[in-house]
């Protein structure tokens, strides 16, 4: 079962970090297997304060600020990804939300909604699925999801109200997932994945859908970078790929400050998402 007080876990090469439900921070060599619980392939280096600011430092973040042409919209972002690392947290009631990243001009693109669910993914146990409809049973394959899933990507989807509807059931319910000659897997709601999407639809179009409204939470991104302004040309190098342990210590300390602020400022909203 699990222990309610914390929030989040993840597991570096040297450390074990727990971010309790108060915000506390604790740094230890103990690892466990609990369900959600994220392994990491890197080092991690706390800050002296973890309530210091560094975001302003790391690449991320700078991505994050060039794709928000608004206090809000930054805002948005920064509390969608505490919510979505809280890995240890039973879902429902506040914590039901989904996220749709979509564009805030139409025609826009390659403007940097897979790169936000890259930085997801890189501190989650993500499946990264292709959003397809199944003809035969009519529901999405999500055979890459299992019990240690905490996030579930659906990249680049054209969104109809038609398409939109085949997420209802999962979002924020239970997870009913067929398998190729294995029985079929039965997620509660309380450790079903997050959903987070990807789609070129614009923000003013979705929010058209009355149903999805509800139940997602649009993250909308500019038109700073595209085909012609590349993400890999603006900071010279690839962002992830191409980083050396300064910016990954820059980025995990700044993600675990949206995770922090989450739960001081925005969890115990009634609806923290409308800002």
């Amino acid at each position: 079962m699990n222990n309610h007080s914390i929030a989040a876990r993840f597991h570096f090469q040297n450390c074990s970090v727990t971010i309790k439900v108060d915000g506390e921070m604790i740094i230890s060599r103990s690892a466990s297997n609990a369900p959600g619980d994220v392994a990491l392939d890197r080092n991690f280096t706390p800050e002296d304060d973890p309530t210091t600011f560094i975001g302003q430092h790391n690449e991320f973040y700078k991505f994050l600020s060039l794709t928000s042409t608004t206090n809000t919209s930054m805002i948005l972002k920064c509390t969608a990804i505490g919510y979505m690392l809280c890995n240890s947290l039973p879902r429902g009631g506040m914590r039901s939300r989904s996220f749709v990243c979509c564009n805030e001009d139409e025609g826009a693109c390659a403007n940097g909604k897979s790169l936000f669910c890259r930085a997801i993914a890189e501190l989650s146990n993500p499946a990264f699925l292709d959003g397809k409809i199944n003809r035969t049973s009519g529901n999405f394959i999500l055979s890459a999801v299992d019990e240690h899933t905490t996030v579930a990507v659906f990249d680049d989807i054209k969104l109809s109200q038609a398409k939109l509807d085949r997420f209802y059931p999962i979002c924020p319910g239970e997870w009913r997932i067929a398998r190729v000659g294995r029985p079929e897997l039965i997620l509660e709601r309380e450790i079903a994945p997050y959903v987070l999407i990807t789609t070129n639809t614009p923000a003013y179009q979705f929010l058209h859908f009355a149903s999805a409204v509800r139940r997602f939470v649009p993250l909308e991104f500019s038109s700073f970078f595209s085909v012609d302004n590349p993400v890999v040309s603006h900071f010279g190098h690839a962002l992830f790929g191409d980083w050396d342990a300064a910016q990954w210590h820059l980025f995990d300390n700044f993600m675990f400050y949206c995770v922090r602020e989450y739960l001081h400022v925005y969890r115990n909203m009634i609806d923290p998402f409308r800002v």
